[in-house]
């Protein structure tokens, strides 16, 4: 019998089309940069989830403070015509002034109508976001915001809040992610463009005879070896398709820097925005509460000259609405301040104080 053993192995690097390590892990590098991009997404998701359910709570806070002063002036007009009812009889006061309460408790029963709706409608929406399986859209449980509005006046760095945005939004964070894929894959099709240059190596050597451990040891051993030293050179003769991708991937990472620039101005502007907003609603509080003021006091020196006779229930009629809208006014300002932060922590990245809402249900 005859015994043969046989060693080979052979080795091939690349000198210039797919060389080195940078190029070979590229693939690698970008999935990590998709992976961090996704993540980044995610996050950016969570975050205008959570602000949507923010402003649907302060939605359901001011429906709950229209409902109140709704069900108030229903509660002042029902107590305005029994008021005259009793002064008709006592023959102090005209009959039509009871026609004309009466009027103002029905317009009055009507707002209530509505403002009852629109609590139902803003606390829907809100169970929408939440989706709690213990509530059915059309549950009869009524949530109650249990969380206070924050009544405080900031004063803002304008220019380092805007700093801090542009360090901070997701979407920037995602931009630059994307500008360093299209660099590494730029650099990737770069190299791609490069002739093929490859050398090879190969050795072997083998075993004969007829004992099965002298062929083995034969092999190993070097007596019939052999070994050969090549280069394999590969130069198409149009190269316009690889040129083709890199100028595509160059051009989109142009793209992509001209966008970055555009949206960092929509940033820094939406900061401003926010920043304006929370002033303005800030203001819009303090001239209704001063308003509510005043128009509570001019209802009461109106009531106080019907009871005189100087004046008719209409005209008492008229200065209850005013007071009624003052007061809407106000929790709709309230309302609009604390969704402006909302706006303001959302625009540089960021949650404001990760909302700390606490609700509180019960049934009514």
């Amino acid at each position: 019998d005859q015994y043969l053993g046989a060693l080979r192995f052979s080795m091939s690097q690349p000198l210039l089309r797919d060389a080195g390590i940078a190029t070979n892990v590229a693939g690698i590098r970008i999935a990590r940069y998709e992976q961090d991009i996704t993540d980044l997404k995610t996050r950016l998701q969570s975050i205008r989830v959570l602000a949507a359910i923010d402003k649907a709570y302060w939605a359901l806070y001011a429906a709950w403070g229209e409902l109140d002063i709704r069900r108030q002036q229903y509660e002042i007009a029902s107590q305005n015509l029994a008021m005259v009812r009793r002064r008709v009889t006592e023959g102090l006061t005209a009959a039509i002034e009871t026609n004309r309460a009466e009027i103002g408790v029905a317009e009055r029963m009507e707002t209530l109508i509505v403002a009852k709706t629109k609590l139902k409608l803003s606390q829907r929406k809100l169970l929408q976001f939440l989706n709690d399986s213990r509530y059915d859209l059309d549950t009869a449980t009524l949530l109650v915001p249990a969380t206070p509005p924050t009544l405080l006046s900031f004063d803002f760095d304008r220019n380092e809040l805007a700093k801090k945005a542009l360090e901070g939004r997701l979407e920037l964070l995602e931009m630059e992610l994307k500008l360093a894929a299209d660099s590494a894959k730029i650099d990737y099709l770069e190299n791609q463009t490069l002739p093929m240059f490859m050398l090879d190596y190969s050795y072997g050597s083998q075993g004969r005879n007829d004992d099965f451990g002298n062929a083995y040891s034969d092999a190993f051993g070097g007596q019939y070896d052999d070994w050969s030293i090549g280069l394999k050179v590969e130069i198409p003769l149009t190269n316009e398709l690889r040129k083709s991708r890199l100028n595509r991937a160059v051009q989109q990472r142009l793209q992509r820097l001209t966008t970055r620039d555009l949206k960092e101005l929509t940033v820094r502007r939406e900061i401003y925005d926010a920043l304006d907003q929370v002033d303005q609603n800030w203001q819009r509080i303090i001239a209704n509460r001063q308003n509510v003021v005043l128009a509570g006091s001019n209802y009461d020196a109106e009531l106080k000259q019907f009871n005189e006779g100087i004046r008719t229930m209409t005209e008492v009629l008229e200065t209850l609405t005013k007071l009624g809208d003052a007061q809407t006014k106000e929790v709709k300002a309230i309302s609009d301040y604390q969704v402006a932060l909302i706006d303001l922590a959302y625009a540089t990245g960021t949650l404001l104080g990760y909302s700390k809402v606490d609700m509180g249900q019960g049934l009514q």
